[in-house]
């Protein structure tokens, strides 16, 4: 598969469905493949959680 990059936009609520993205990535197997990732407003702070791994800290913030 190609390498992906991703961009999250800002707007809030969003944000939440960054998280669901995210989780579907996960089970599909897609995140492997994401070599870059950008944002702004919620989701810059969603990007810089994406770039850590583990979407269980966004979803507690």
């Amino acid at each position: 598969m190609t390498k992906v990059g991703l961009v999250l936009a800002g707007g809030g609520c969003k944000g939440a469905y960054h998280i669901g993205v995210w989780k579907a990535f996960n089970e599909y197997g897609i995140s492997d493949h994401i070599c870059a990732v950008s944002g702004t407003s919620v989701g810059a702070l969603n990007a810089t959680l994406f770039s850590q791994g583990d979407y269980r800290i966004a979803e507690t913030i």
